[in-house]
């Protein structure tokens, strides 16, 4: 009996650790996929896989592995990226039910600088080579838009920005509108000469504002709002009218401050004392209020990641001090605190924080690994370059 045991046991140490081909992936689970050159170089990998991970392994096919069995597209994209920033595998894809999906961590469009001009530039994420993209004598890229799939994009140019007399100017303002898979640039508006353009995306709406004096009246100022569709239709318009004595100028703004995490268990609760702010947090669940920081300045942006564990908080004070700051809400305390000039814009791209770091030409991105506290790369730009925009740059043409 006991030697019958034994072979049990050996016959179940075998399987666990040894190739298991396939032709078929798990149902309704996603997974990551990688491939290799050839059969011999994949059996190799899977053992040394076997003994360095503890996710499910599986022989699939000719050339490739599938690796965990996880219940949304995120977290395979998540695992995938985690193994390979850690050299554990060299490329990866997502899986499911033999559909093979592009992960998450796929390209990144920005702003650089290209023959003294903005313009719009594009890199893998995994590995940064920054391309060029899209850049047009006399038209500088002011702010690029993207949706929050990154699969959509919205951006304004100019043809020179700066002051006429006493009011702001920018000069033949244009909105352009691309889809990623397609990279098809196309004009869908002209502004004219205007004061000022901003814009920002509302669930499936991009909102695009703008002011501009009325040509006859120059005390009277028209803001008009411009709202577009995900494929970059036009759905509808609106204005307002000011009186520059009365209203001033209007200066188009939307918020970027979300104080309530996804799940609605977090709320960032900041404090103003005379001479600084304070930040705290609420975790409603257990009804505590946590300290997290004191700093100088005022709160411009903050965002939480998708699985609500992670709190990122911009603190701007002055042209030369802006404060990035990473929060691990499980534990309750401040990760890291980035501190230096520039705007410090930030994205989130599953885990990863990809943010601005200084101005002008010595602006440039770095992508950081929030959960592991650790810089994965940083890209750079002759002349500067930033997420939306080059961070303080007047020249844009």
């Amino acid at each position: 009996m006991r030697n019958f045991i034994s072979i049990l046991l050996v016959i179940a140490l075998f399987t666990s650790c040894s190739l298991f081909r396939s032709k078929k992936t798990i149902d309704n689970k996603f997974s990551v996929i990688t491939n290799y050159i050839s059969e011999e170089e994949r059996d190799y990998k899977f053992e040394i896989l076997s003994s360095s991970i503890t996710d499910t392994l599986i022989s699939y096919e000719d050339k490739s592995i599938i690796i965990g069995m996880f219940q949304n597209f995120r977290t395979a994209s998540d695992r995938g990226f985690e193994l390979f920033a850690d050299a554990i595998i060299d490329n990866f894809e997502v899986i499911y039910e033999d559909t093979i999906f592009t992960h998450d961590y796929y390209d990144l469009y920005f702003i650089g600088e290209d023959l003294e001009r903005a313009a719009l530039f594009k890199t893998e994420l995994l590995l940064p080579k920054p391309q060029l993209v899209w850049s047009k004598w006399g038209h500088g890229i002011l702010e690029l838009f993207r949706s929050e799939d990154r699969n959509k994009f919205f951006f304004t140019t100019a043809l020179h920005k700066g002051i006429r007399g006493s009011f702001p100017l920018i000069m033949d303002t244009k909105l352009f509108f691309f889809i990623r898979e397609q990279e098809h640039i196309k004009n869908i508006n002209s502004f004219g000469n205007i004061m000022n353009i901003t814009g920002n995306w509302e669930d499936s709406t991009f909102i695009t504002l703008y002011s501009t004096l009325d040509s006859m009246l120059t005390s009277t100022i028209y803001q008009r709002q411009f709202n577009y569709n995900v494929e970059g239709d036009l759905i509808n318009t609106s204005e307002r009218i000011f009186e520059l004595v009365k209203d001033g100028i209007p200066v188009p703004k939307f918020s970027n401050i979300n104080p309530v995490s996804y799940d609605l268990r977090y709320k960032l609760s900041p404090f103003k004392t005379d001479s600084s702010l304070v930040l705290n947090i609420i975790d409603e669940l257990n009804g505590t209020k946590i300290f997290i920081s004191e700093l100088y300045g005022e709160i411009k942006e903050n965002d939480w990641n998708s699985t609500n564990d992670f709190l990122f908080i911009v603190v701007h004070s002055n042209l030369d001090s802006t404060d990035l700051l990473v929060v691990n809400l499980r534990e309750m305390k401040l990760v890291r605190q980035f501190s230096g000039p520039g705007e410090k814009n930030f994205i989130i791209v599953g885990n990863l924080l990809i943010f601005d770091d200084g101005y002008k030409e010595n602006s440039r991105i770095i992508i950081y690994r929030y959960r592991k506290d650790k810089i994965y790369s940083e890209i750079k730009v002759a002349g500067g370059c930033g997420i939306n925009n080059i961070p303080q740059a007047n020249k844009i043409f």
